[in-house]
């Protein structure tokens, strides 16, 4: 019997369209691909993550216009671009094109037992401060530090017209954009915040320190010696062993109104300090010397709240 045979034309109509089909199942494979990171990764090198899945360990920032995931571990200037974070299967804070495109390449949120738990310690904090003032910032007053693995899109921002740093995404197009598909290994560690039901004694003083108004060359030199003429305040109050804490924990935003306030973790000691207005930078830059002008006197404040026992 005279067996059939391919011809070589026959074998490639064949073989091609396989071939084809498996490589296509390739770059699919690479495209899903999850890339572990570290969250200074992205910050440092965003364009070689653009719109890849991304796995890191880390801490997301639950603030008004300010959902962040946490970088402060980057050493990053004060004006850098962060990256907002949205949930999968929800708005994503992006101009409407841009919105469609990134929902039809993200999954809804996992919204697993590992997800309610990191919900439910990520937003389990105290409604007032010790004095009974309310908690103005979600993070000063959390209950636990939550730390967990975060599975999900991210994308880099873009250069935007008119701007000297990549945006797009986030409140006022700040930042890069992270969805969040998975959450997994939540750890949640009990912070020295009070409990709820605590109840306390405070007692207030102020006084008038002498404030050398400087010219500093930018934000982060301003921000440095506002940050030192508080801890020499602290100092003067017996307050040496929380000096480091307020450095590295202080918000670079903290003056931003002219004023700065700060609370030790457990919030039972707080300053706060009103700023002398200075010039603006533009005008900074005009002035003939950077030598310090005439010292004012500026009015700070300690609030110490001691708890009762029940």
């Amino acid at each position: 019997m005279i067996r059939p045979t391919l011809t070589s034309a026959c074998f490639w109509n064949i073989l091609l369209p396989l071939f084809l089909s498996g490589l296509g199942l390739a770059q699919v494979a690479s495209n899903n691909s999850i890339n572990d990171v570290e969250v200074c990764e992205l910050l440092q090198h965003p364009e070689l993550f653009d719109a890849q899945a991304v796995r890191f360990r880390g801490q997301l920032n639950f603030e008004f216009e300010g959902d962040h995931v946490n970088d402060d571990s980057c050493g990053l200037p004060i004006l850098h671009t962060g990256i907002w974070w949205d949930y999968g299967g929800e708005n994503v804070a992006a101009l409407a094109q841009e919105a469609k495109r990134i929902r039809a390449m993200i999954s809804p949120v996992s919204r697993d037992a590992q997800f309610e738990l990191f919900e439910a310690r990520a937003h389990d904090h105290r409604k007032q401060r010790p004095d009974g003032e309310p908690c103005d910032s979600h993070r000063a007053c959390a209950n636990y530090d939550v730390v967990a693995t975060f599975t999900g899109r991210f994308f880099a921002g873009k250069m935007m017209p008119g701007r000297t740093r990549r945006g797009g995404y986030g409140h006022m197009g700040c930042c890069h954009l992270f969805v969040v598909e998975q959450v997994s290994d939540v750890d949640a560690t009990r912070t020295p915040v009070p409990v709820d039901d605590a109840k306390f004694s405070c007692e207030n003083e102020t006084w008038q320190s002498e404030y050398i108004l400087q010219t500093p060359p930018g934000i982060e030199a301003h921000l440095a010696a506002n940050k030192q003429f508080l801890a020499d305040q602290m100092r003067s109050r017996g307050d040496e062993s929380l000096v480091e804490t307020m450095k590295r924990e202080l918000s670079p935003f903290a003056d931003a109104t002219g004023s700065m306030t700060w609370s030790s973790p457990d919030l039972l000691t707080t300053y706060k300090v009103r700023f002398p207005r200075q010039s603006h930078p533009k005008k900074i830059k005009k002035q003939p010397t950077t030598q310090p002008l005439a010292p004012v006197m500026v009015e700070v404040g300690r609030e110490h709240c001691r708890q009762l026992d029940n």
